[in-house]
């Protein structure tokens, strides 16, 4: 394993462990929106696409752009279907996802969602399936 894996893992569970999940209604008191998140004491609170906009920030020094990516799966809990944000880096031809539901960097196979969309990049706002 890579050193800058083990970097990205070391990211993902120190920014895990001072997270705490709130809606964007009732940290930004709007139905939607795309953030870092906020600060609460020693919390960052926020939703899954503030978590991941974090994750890319720590990161930056790590993965250049080309090897990060904000990606959006459909997941199916409870009779409900709704889209979930991530970042996913591109590691050795590997896919790791920093998903706020996940204490630790997981590789994208061991996920149980459905429907996996990315950014092109930083450059290119179209959306593709991987």
């Amino acid at each position: 394993m890579s050193d800058v894996l083990d970097s990205i893992k070391r990211a993902h569970r120190a920014l895990f462990d001072e997270f705490d999940w709130k809606s964007d209604p009732e940290v930004f008191q709007v139905p939607e929106k795309w953030s870092r998140p906020k600060r609460r004491g020693n919390r960052l609170i926020g939703d899954c696409d503030d978590f991941a906009m974090e994750m890319d920030y720590r990161t930056s020094n790590l993965v250049p752009l080309s090897g990060r990516r904000f990606c959006i799966a459909r997941v199916n809990r409870s009779n409900e279907t709704y889209d979930h944000c991530m970042l996913a880096f591109i590691i050795d031809d590997d896919i790791w996802i920093s998903d706020c539901r996940h204490a630790l960097l997981t590789p994208r196979s061991s996920l149980p969602y459905d429907l996996w969309a990315w950014n092109k990049g930083a450059l290119n706002s179209k959306w593709e399936t991987f």
